[in-house]
């Protein structure tokens, strides 16, 4: 079992949340300022947040790829599994002049 530790930057709690925010910062400034593309600005996330994971907070690598490979499972099908959960008087055929937002 491994315990997360919540200040492994020089044992300060707001340094180790400024490196946990890289990833999300890396996400965004591919995004807004270098314009590359959204799956692009993702991996680069997705990475910067497995290496901040494994080098800063010492996480077990294979704790870390598992989670990597839930999440990118959770992002690909989560926007897909409202089609076998939906309502189906919502359906945009069912003529009831509702139109789900997809």
């Amino acid at each position: 079992m491994w315990s997360q530790n919540y200040t492994p930057v020089s044992g300060s709690l707001g340094l180790s949340a400024a490196v946990a925010c890289l990833p999300l910062i890396v996400t965004l400034v591919l995004l807004a300022v270098f314009k590359r593309p959204a799956w692009l600005s993702a991996l680069a996330g997705a990475t910067t947040a497995l290496l901040v994971a494994l080098i800063v907070y010492g996480m077990p690598a294979s704790m870390a790829f598992s989670t990597v490979g839930y999440g990118a499972a959770y992002g690909t099908l989560a926007d897909h599994m409202d089609h076998f959960y939906c309502d189906p008087a919502l359906s945009p055929d069912s003529g009831n002049g509702k139109v789900r937002n997809h």
